[in-house]
């Protein structure tokens, strides 16, 4: 079952979407990201189901050289965990597998 926001958010590029859309796509990119063992875009893309273009252009943004990946993963898996599972939209089993 999808939700909404992904709805709002599948098949569109980056340039298409709003700020709210942006950071909406951030956050489950980036959840996807550091709770994965893969952090392949296609992976991610596979996983979230947002086009690749999207996953590619949010990682380019987000993941840069010399950036402080520890404080980003804090970030976005510690306050954004519960909310980027359910934008995914993902069933209680997927939820106890990426919480182990």
């Amino acid at each position: 079952m999808k939700t909404n926001y992904q709805n709002n958010l599948l098949g569109k590029t980056y340039g298409q979407l709003n700020h709210e859309q942006k950071q909406q796509a951030t956050r489950i990119v980036l959840a996807a990201y550091f709770n994965s063992l893969s952090n392949s875009t296609t992976a991610i893309t596979k996983t979230t189901g947002l086009k690749h273009s999207l996953v590619c252009r949010i990682i380019t943004l987000e993941i840069t050289p010399g950036r402080d990946l520890r404080s980003l993963k804090a970030q976005y898996t510690l306050n954004h965990k519960q909310k980027a599972k359910s934008l995914l939209g993902l069933s209680n089993k997927e939820k106890q597998i990426t919480n182990n």
